[in-house]
């Protein structure tokens, strides 16, 4: 995963809140629904596929963060701390934390 595809897999809130909600516990595909309120199977799958390299599946067939997925949470979560920041130096910011 490059740092364009990085910083897409984290740009959307509803991806960060798959990480957020995968970074407290793994969880199955049904659980995750259900946890982020979302209806529609295929919204979730489009997200759980742009999260690539971030999240990957357990012995058990749960979602989980990689190593990657757990780095781009916390330069998500320090970004978001600097909210002042324009686009470009949040993303180049983040990027760096990575």
């Amino acid at each position: 995963m490059g740092s364009d595809d990085l910083f897409e897999a984290v740009s959307h809130p509803m991806r960060i809140e798959i990480v957020k909600a995968l970074a407290e516990k793994p969880l199955r595909f049904a659980d995750l629904k259900r946890c982020l309120k979302i209806s529609s199977s295929g919204l979730l799958d489009f997200h759980l596929k742009k999260l690539n390299d971030l999240i990957t599946t357990n012995d058990e067939g749960n979602y989980t963060l990689t190593e990657k997925g757990f780095a781009a949470l916390q330069a998500v979560e320090t970004t978001s701390k600097y909210f002042w920041l324009r686009a470009a130096q949040k993303r180049s910011f983040l990027l760096a934390l990575i």
